[in-house]
């Protein structure tokens, strides 16, 4: 189940806020578990009163659940809490419940639209406002790093790289030919996926050659720039260096080789720090990494997951004890510098590595592995997402209040003057 959600704010004493949210999804076809709830009572108990709502509650609860009526899956639980640091109102979250989070997203737009339709509007863009303009800069991150998707390479992309760095030399580089990918040869095969190769040319991280190699030697005895280049070359009256066969014979075939610029980039940490952007990107996350060489930020990359702010730390290696402590050292800083918003602490390396031997990790801080990073991910986020829901929701569903006295009071008032007498 997932869920999105949007907030409003009411200021001064607001005790029943969630009530005049739930009567105006109730009023536009929502059905409500409050009323429902309370139209049972008057069923039974014709004299019940319902008092008004007293004071706001000292901490998070769930004032009502309501059906939408385009989406009987769906569910629309209305969250109510106490301001932040201290301010006299409340705060009201509209929270989303479906099936996917495109589900969720739907029935929260729509409910959105309603209450908006009924003048309470509500901001849902705060969060990723106060990400991008108060929060980032406490990190020494800016929103203007954000990188694009195009931009980002997924783990794929790495893992194509660190493959390739191992495969023989050919023309000087580290190089494999299409043919032999996938395929048993005489020669060692490289687990790489031509379709990602391709995709790296543009960047200028794997280098795309058009080459005549020979049947019989399998030596390569002619580099083009391109395929038309290379066919064109094959009636030509030329014979191998190798085997002296006619060149007609020879077939042709790409080679994929390992650039400059894609040995840098895998030698630094900067493959992990993107594979974990495109990861959480994919998950429906904000994110921000610092630019290389950006001086004044101890995290790599800064993400926005519901409300929780997670900070990033990449290693190309096994962790230490010295390095949890100072991303928990971080997440402390931001933490003072911006209380009240939750944050979670990540440190992702290329190798394992286990530093709870030498110490306790900070309650806030995770450490995870690259070659199991959906795995991981899932898991913190999953984790983020039930700690957000219930700061939300909090532990109680209170459905209605009723006043029962003036319906037992005719009831027990002959009892007890019985009692009396007796």
């Amino acid at each position: 189940m997932e869920f999105e959600y949007v907030e409003y704010e009411y200021v001064g004493s607001q005790a029943d806020a969630g009530d005049r949210i739930s009567s105006l999804l109730t009023d536009n076809g929502y059905h409500s578990l409050r009323r429902d709830t309370a139209d049972l009572v008057r069923r039974y108990l014709p004299g019940v009163v319902f008092p008004a709502a007293g004071s706001p509650p000292a901490a998070a609860h769930t004032v009502d659940a309501l059906i939408p009526p385009a989406d009987s899956a769906a569910r629309i639980l209305l969250c109510q809490r106490p301001a932040a640091n201290g301010a006299s109102g409340a705060v009201v979250a509209v929270v989303a419940l479906g099936r996917s989070q495109n589900d969720a997203h739907r029935a929260c737009t729509a409910a959105r639209l309603v209450l908006d339709a009924e003048g309470t509007p509500g901001d849902v863009a705060a969060r990723s406002r106060r990400f991008r303009q108060e929060w980032l800069p406490v990190l020494g991150l800016d929103h203007s790093m954000a990188s694009s998707a195009s931009i980002v390479r997924p783990l794929a992309a790495a893992q194509v790289l660190l493959a390739l760095k191992q495969a023989p030399s050919l023309l000087g580089r580290p190089s494999v030919l299409r043919s032999h990918v996938g395929k048993g040869t005489d020669r060692p095969r490289v687990s790489v996926d031509t379709e990602t190769m391709d995709r790296l040319v543009p960047e200028k991280l794997v280098d795309r050659t058009f080459v005549l190699v020979c049947r019989e030697s399998g030596q390569i005895i002619g580099v083009r720039e391109d395929a038309t280049e290379a066919q064109g070359a094959m009636p030509l009256t030329l014979r191998c260096p190798h085997c002296r066969r006619p060149l007609g014979e020879e077939a042709p075939d790409v080679l994929y080789s390992l650039s400059v610029q894609g040995e840098e980039f895998i030698q630094s940490a900067r493959w992990i720090r993107d594979a974990i952007e495109a990861a959480l990107q994919r998950r429906y996350c904000e994110t921000v990494a610092a630019r290389d060489g950006a001086p004044g930020s101890d995290i790599d990359l800064a993400a926005l997951y519901h409300d929780t702010v997670l900070l990033v730390r990449a290693r190309d290696r096994a962790i230490t004890e010295q390095d949890v402590r100072a991303l928990g050292e971080a997440v402390a800083a931001f933490e003072r510098a911006v209380p009240g918003v939750p944050v979670q602490g990540a440190y992702v390396a290329s190798r394992a590595s286990s530093p709870n031997g030498a110490g306790d990790l900070p309650p806030a801080c995770r450490v995870l592995e690259v070659s199991h990073l959906d795995a991981a991910l899932d898991g913190l986020l999953e984790d983020m997402k039930q700690d957000t829901f219930a700061r939300l929701a909090g532990s109680s569903l209170e459905t209605i209040r009723a006043d029962l006295s003036s319906v037992l009071r005719p009831v027990l008032d002959p009892v007890v003057s019985l009692h009396h007498r007796s």
